[in-house]
């Protein structure tokens, strides 16, 4: 178990991690369709038995899909983990799956597709995801509503039977009261027959070339413009590199993008830049909206501003870093939210506390601070651009 405890303040929470994801389903959309029916009845309480009971006691529980993992999450006050743990469990791992209950949890999914389909920045996001990965790669392909017409209550519980259900978690622990949740864990393991955790299958990239990729919307009032390119990560330093060349980007207020296409240009309330981390890849997104007019404006600034960057052949990344600290340390002033960061580095195979070390190293770096890079990182040509209209 992985712990971050907190004592007296009287919350606890708890994570349970599965390395099941997208490339262990037959039929798209799978993953997502048996975590969103995992909280709906156990093989002991019916769908209103469970939420009263969760009721009662304010328990927290949300079991949500990535691409490649499954992850629960459990929020309760620390004086009812004894009636949270052993309902987390159940719902892990005696989820119960109805025919009726599938038919309304689909059509809230079709109709939550349905309503982001109306939208330009989901297509940008979409068109531009598909094209780095595949239309139907696991880590890029973006679901639809004929794929959840096409998925059966059967193959739910197939899925959740063979992947979930047999299988023990990593589990995170976070807040007060940790030894005694330790023990009702303990407890309640023994109940299952789980094994080890199997070993993660690779997932194969096909290198596609950049591309731009343009879509008009009926009825949009705006363009949004998307940038992203995957970068291959061999050690921690390239993860760290990549971090810090995010924020400085478009990760705060006045990082370089929002100093260009907001304060100096005014053509956009604000733009973006945030990484997906993969196992050994990272993708890079650039994001912002505009006037369809101003479009083409933007990309060449945004090309100059990378062309610069390119020749220097290094980053001032002082700013950045004392950013990047500032949002980590509030985010870990709480157990609660700091033991997310841990789940992430575990998922990623880096050690936390190496993290942590490196974290706290920024706060004390001079503003004038740069980092040598490889001016390939900032090639705008290797980049691939959606933009929907």
């Amino acid at each position: 178990m992985h712990i971050i405890s907190e004592p007296g303040c009287q919350l606890f929470k708890m994570v349970a991690l599965f390395p099941v994801g997208r490339v262990s389903e037959s039929k798209r959309g799978l993953t997502q369709s048996v975590t969103a029916m995992m909280k709906k009845a156990t093989l002991a309480r019916s769908s209103k038995k469970l939420h009263e009971y969760l009721d009662r006691y304010s328990i927290q529980i949300e079991v949500y899909s990535t691409p490649t993992h499954i992850t629960a999450q459990l929020h309760c006050q620390a004086k009812f983990i004894d009636k949270s743990i052993p309902v987390f469990f159940e719902i892990l791992f005696q989820s119960k799956f109805l025919k009726n209950h599938w038919e309304i949890v689909r059509h809230q999914v079709i109709d939550n597709i349905k309503q982001q389909e109306k939208q330009t920045d989901f297509w940008a996001d979409k068109l531009l995801s598909e094209h780095l990965f595949g239309w139907n790669h696991p880590y890029g392909y973006y679901s639809q509503p004929s794929d959840y017409l096409n998925i059966q209550i059967d193959q739910i519980q197939d899925f959740y039977a063979t992947h979930i259900q047999i299988q023990r978690p990593e589990f995170f622990l976070a807040g007060d009261d940790i030894p005694i949740a330790q023990k009702i864990i303990n407890s309640e393991i023994k109940k299952y027959p789980l094994q080890k955790n199997q070993k993660k299958p690779r997932v194969r990239l096909v290198h596609t070339s950049p591309g731009i990729m343009e879509k008009k919307l009926e009825g949009s009032s705006q363009a949004s413009v998307r940038l992203g390119k995957i970068f291959q990560r061999k050690s921690f330093k390239d993860f760290q590199t990549l971090e810090l060349m995010t924020v400085f980007l478009g990760g705060y207020y006045m990082s370089a993008l929002m100093k260009l296409l907001r304060v100096e240009m005014g053509i956009t309330y604000g733009v973006y830049a945030h990484l997906n981390h993969f196992f050994d890849v990272s993708v890079l997104h650039i994001g912002f909206e505009t006037d369809m007019k101003n479009v083409p404006e933007s990309l060449k600034a945004i090309s100059e501003l990378f062309e610069r960057l390119s020749k220097e052949q290094r980053l001032k990344i002082g700013e950045a870093a004392k950013e990047y600290y500032s949002q980590w340390s509030k985010n870990s002033e709480k157990s609660l939210q700091e033991i997310m960061y841990k789940v992430r580095m575990f998922k990623l195979g880096y050690n936390y506390t190496e993290y942590c070390q490196w974290i706290n190293l920024l706060e004390g770096i001079p503003k004038s601070k740069s980092i040598s890079i490889d001016p390939t990182i900032f090639d705008i040509n290797t980049y691939s651009k959606s933009v929907v209209y």
